[in-house]
């Protein structure tokens, strides 16, 4: 197993903290995207909507960093779908 040095680990810090922020940002807004991204794919990157697609595949190609981005589908129901790349 790997160590990680001091500014892995602040990176990889700092990436987790913008995630979760993200991830409370899309749940802050979930009445809004769905009203106008229902049935779709929505990226939010530090807390700002940077795509959307109803194909994952399709959106994944459309983003910056796609390894880096909260992605969640917005559903009719109230099923949660939370999609990570490591």
């Amino acid at each position: 197993m790997k160590i990680l040095e001091k500014r892995e680990l602040e990176l990889l810090a700092s990436s987790i903290e913008r995630f979760s922020r993200d991830a409370r940002f899309f749940d802050m807004k979930y009445p809004i995207l769905r009203r106008d991204y229902l049935e779709e794919y929505v990226a939010v990157y530090n807390q700002t909507i940077v795509g959307h697609d109803r194909k994952l595949l399709n959106l994944i190609e459309k983003i910056e960093n796609p390894w880096e981005t909260f992605i969640r589908y917005v559903s009719k129901k109230d099923k949660i779908f939370i999609l990570v790349a490591t």
